[in-house]
């Protein structure tokens, strides 16, 4: 059985390797070495088979030109991207937005706040950030306060939107946020909707220069865990772009293995009571 697998199995040249790997960089940033050229095989082989393509050079021309191209595009973002997130993940930084951030701009009688959760996958970041405002009554004292959760994947999307989640997105969670804020909905929690209705879920490609325009004048990002997955060069064009939308001296939070050293000067490091962030200067 084994021998008949091997014999079906399709499978990719160098040069196909190379020209695949180049387009979904180009597409989306992420980038896949000689060494993942097996991973790449095995994952796309799925799209070939539904597809009836016979080479992946056929599935190169796919992409490259055909009419559906771009839900080809679609599918294959749910299938390589890494959405690994759950609730109250590495919360050092959500305490610095609701302990420090945020009462420091209300001091200047600032009454509107945007906060970006870029790359939000399935949503547990950006529900997060919501109950912790919830949780010192941010959403009592007549503020403006939007959080926009973006992410590629159209799928983690709409189970963002839905917001119905199992037991292990809840695995750093205290139990009373699970009392608090959801219902029991079998073995899953349902999201309040008092929760659902503060944050705004969008498509956004980080590679798409022109899309940021519509983000402005935020006050804190969080870009998290995303960066390594990009070159040195995609994780640059990345960071200019959200330097662009922070408002003067607005907040850029990474993951704990990110930094923007070698990728931009415009930002400085600083050490916040629970942890670090990049001011824009």
């Amino acid at each position: 059985m084994s021998n008949l697998i091997e014999q079906n199995k399709i499978l990719m040249t160098d040069e196909e390797f190379k020209l695949l790997s180049s387009l979904i960089n180009e597409f989306c940033g992420l980038y896949y070495d000689s060494s993942k050229k097996f991973l790449l095989e095995s994952r796309l082989s799925v799209r070939l088979k539904a597809l009836n393509f016979r080479t992946f050079k056929e599935y190169y021309y796919y992409l490259k030109y055909d009419s559906k191209k771009n839900a080809e595009y679609d599918a294959i973002i749910d299938i390589l991207t890494t959405n690994e997130t759950y609730f109250f993940r590495e919360t050092g930084q959500i305490k610095i937005l609701v302990d420090e951030i945020i009462p420091e701009l209300l001091k200047t009688n600032k009454r509107s706040i945007k906060i970006w959760s870029a790359a939000s996958s399935s949503g547990e970041e950006p529900y997060t950030i919501a109950m912790e405002l919830c949780e010192k009554n941010f959403d009592k004292m007549g503020l403006n306060i939007e959080i926009i959760a973006t992410d590629i994947s159209l799928r983690v999307l709409e189970q963002a939107k839905y917001g119905v989640y199992s037991q292990f997105s809840f695995r750093s969670a205290n139990q009373m946020y699970l009392n608090k804020y959801f219902i029991k909905d079998g073995l899953k929690y349902r999201i309040n909707d008092s929760i659902k209705k503060m944050v705004k879920f969008e498509r956004f490609n980080l590679l798409d220069t022109f899309a940021y325009s519509k983000y402005t004048n935020i006050d804190v990002i969080f870009c998290r865990n995303v960066l390594i997955y990009f070159e040195d060069a995609i994780k640059k064009k990345v960071v200019d772009s959200l330097h662009k939308c922070l408002k003067q001296n607005g907040v850029l939070f990474l993951g704990h293995s990110e930094s923007l050293f070698k990728f931009s000067v415009a930002f400085e490091l600083k050490q916040f009571k629970n942890g670090l962030g990049y001011i824009k200067k």
